[in-house]
Parts: C-alpha cells; sequence; structure tokens
C-alpha cells in the first residue's frame, strides 16, 4: 500500500491531516479522504447548476467507541465535539455542523457506520464567502464509508447527505464527482445532467470576494443581504423553473453552446430578480448599474467589479461575491474591489477558480504512519 505522507503529488493538506489525527488522538488514521468544494451557480424551483471549486475539505478518519463519533478541526485544533450518534449535541462549532450532520444522515438512511474519530481541514474556513459545507460534508461521508466498508454511488450518497435540499446535493454532488471543465445540473425530481463548462479554455475564471462588510456593519441606509442556503447557493428567485424562464435552463442551453461567458448576465440577472420578488432587499441605487439596484454596501462591490470588466456578480453567504470574469481582467477587478473595501476592518480576499478536478476518487490508504 502507498504511504499517503510520500506522495509528493497531493496537496499539502492530504499530507498533513493524517500528522494531525496522529497529534491529536495518539494513533494514526485507517483512512484520508479529499472532497472538492461544491458551489450553486443558479437556481430556480426545480433545478440548481452546481460545479466543484478547489476549495475543498480532507477527512482523515478511524474507527472510534461503540457509537462516539469524535470530531476535531485541524483549522481550529483547540476545539473538539464528542457526541453518540442519538444524543442531542447542544452547541457545536460551526465547523463541526457539516461533519456530524453526515454523519447522522448515513446513520439515518441505514448505512452501517458506527462510532468514528475523525480529524476535518477545509481549504476555506467557516464564515467565509462560499462555505465549506458540501466539502466538509462529502470528505466526511467518504471517510466514514471507507472505514466501514460500505460501497455507496455518488448520487446516492448526496441524496443522503443533502436531506431533501436540491441546492446542497447539487453542491455536494459537484464535490464527489466533478470533474475539470464539468458543471452539474440537478432538477428536483432527481435528474442529473453533466454540462461542459470550460472556463479556462474560454479564458474565463470563476472568483469571490469574501469582504468584511458581516463583520464591520453595513453603511447606514443599506441592509444586511438576505440569508442564503448553507452550501453558500442564492435564494431561489421563485420563478415557475419552466422553459426559458428557468435560468439553469437557460446556462444548460449556453454551455451546450460553448457560451459560458453568458453565465455571468445570468448571475446578475438572478440577483435583480431576487430583489424584484421581495427574497433580497431593494437597496439604494447608487452603484451606478441601474435603478433596479445592485447597491449599499455590496451593490457598491459589484458595481466596481463589473466596470472593471467582471461579467456577472451574485451574493454568496453573509456580505460575499461569487463572480464571473475573463482572467485578463482579473488585476483590474481585484485593484477596483480593493479600492471600494480599503476602509474595511481586514483587507478583502478575493480567490479564483475554475471548474476543480477532484484531485482523489476515494479514500487513501494511510500505511506507513507511525503509530
Amino acid at each position: 500500500m502507498t504511504d499517503v505522507m510520500h506522495r509528493v503529488e497531493l496537496p499539502a493538506e492530504l499530507r498533513m491531516v493524517p500528522y494531525a489525527f496522529l497529534q491529536m488522538f495518539g494513533s494514526a488514521p485507517t483512512t484520508v479522504s479529499h472532497a472538492a468544494g461544491g458551489c450553486s451557480l443558479l437556481n430556480s424551483s426545480r433545478s440548481t447548476l452546481a460545479v466543484p471549486v478547489p476549495w475543498g475539505a480532507v477527512a482523515a478518519a478511524a474507527p472510534g467507541a461503540g457509537d462516539l463519533l469524535e470530531l476535531r478541526s485541524r483549522n481550529r485544533p483547540a476545539e473538539t465535539v464528542a457526541v453518540s450518534y442519538e444524543a442531542h449535541p447542544g452547541r457545536v462549532p460551526p465547523w463541526a455542523v457539516a461533519p456530524l450532520a453526515a454523519a447522522r444522515a448515513m446513520r439515518a438512511g441505514g448505512f452501517p457506520v458506527r462510532g468514528a474519530r475523525l480529524v476535518l481541514h477545509t481549504a476555506l474556513p467557516h464564515g467565509v464567502a462560499v462555505s465549506s459545507t458540501a466539502a466538509a460534508s462529502a470528505a466526511t461521508a467518504v471517510a466514514l464509508a471507507d472505514v466501514y466498508g460500505v460501497r455507496v454511488e455518488p448520487a446516492e450518497l448526496s441524496a443522503v447527505l443533502a436531506g431533501g435540499s436540491v441546492d446542497l446535493r447539487a453542491a455536494v454532488l459537484a464535490a464527489l464527482t466533478g470533474g475539470q471543465g464539468k458543471a452539474v445540473s440537478l432538477r428536483a425530481d432527481g435528474t442529473i445532467t453533466w454540462l461542459p463548462c470550460d472556463l479556462a479554455a474560454a479564458g474565463l475564471r470563476l472568483f469571490v470576494v469574501e469582504t468584511s462588510l458581516a463583520a464591520d456593519g453595513l453603511p447606514s441606509g443599506s441592509h444586511r443581504p438576505a440569508p442564503t442556503p448553507a452550501d453558500g447557493g442564492t435564494v431561489s428567485a421563485g420563478d415557475p423553473g419552466q422553459g426559458e424562464a428557468d435560468p439553469v435552463v437557460r446556462a444548460a442551453r449556453l454551455l451546450r453552446a460553448g457560451r459560458p461567458a453568458a453565465l455571468g448576465a445570468l448571475l446578475t440577472s438572478s440577483w435583480r430578480a431576487e430583489v424584484g420578488r421581495g427574497l433580497r432587499p431593494r437597496l439604494h441605487a447608487t452603484a451606478g448599474v441601474g435603478d433596479d439596484g445592485l447597491a449599499g454596501a455590496l451593490g457598491e462591490v459589484a458595481a466596481a467589479a463589473l466596470r472593471a470588466g467582471a461579467l456577472g456578480v451574485k451574493p454568496v453567504g453573509e456580505a460575499g461575491l461569487l463572480g464571473l470574469l475573463r482572467a485578463t481582467d482579473m488585476p483590474a477587478v481585484r485593484a477596483a474591489v480593493g479600492g471600494v473595501l480599503a476602509q474595511g476592518r481586514r483587507p478583502p480576499r478575493l480567490l479564483t477558480a475554475t471548474p476543480a478536478e477532484r484531485l482523489v476518487l476515494s479514500a487513501l490508504p494511510t500505511a506507513g504512519l507511525p503509530d
């Protein structure tokens, strides 16, 4: 068996998380799993379009005692969660919500998983613009499945983990099975369609702006954006989800036609549609992008990005933006966003990506680690 620690082609997290497990629990894990991130780009009342992104999660795990789940975080090593499957966990740290929910969903779904010790590492900590929910759920589930010899198809596993949420299921499915240059369309009836989404070949990139607006408080006269689902997807725009009124259907047609750049306009129009239907507050129109107003504190950031060349934007998380741009426009967009947010409590973080290739399909053996 191959020692994961010596596979230099793997990301550093895959080689370091097993050692974090060893330090925290005093013995080596029996498996290490990785999942890409999963991000919902567009949704409607009937479907969701999601893509894998490189900001994923790594889980190292081993069998535990009885039905006890012992969860630790490499991102927050001082925090520990220990709870049985059946007991009410009470308040748990935000990073532990997704892995605990994933373990319980597997048990409720009839999978023979029992107690486990698990260390989770997420590339993006809890609370940034794009949530790590899909990645943490997928990595945890794959690790537990490997620990207990469970064989399950990604489509079934994503349905179990999502608990009825189409947005979350699409994001988890993208995390579990998405490859470079692919997007997944998931309908509420469970129909799965893989679509070409080769942004890199088209000279395009997704970008995420993590602002400090949530920490700093929004300026007087503006409104806090409405909450979004746990996986970072949009609030459903409330459209009928039929034909060309469905942004996911429109996106699928554009991707099949080889026009991925047109997704940008759909991102922005979906935001405006939410404002128009009252699902997001109508923000005062000071951002120079029209009377239907992507304005206020977050809208000013969006407007700056659009003026600098971004093809489209939408809100994610508490106070973040997800957008699409041409790779050549990245320096201008970065500078424009930084200029608007220069007075924040901390500098903004701007991340870019193309739909990510899944680095590890299944759990990795950890032979060779010291006991």
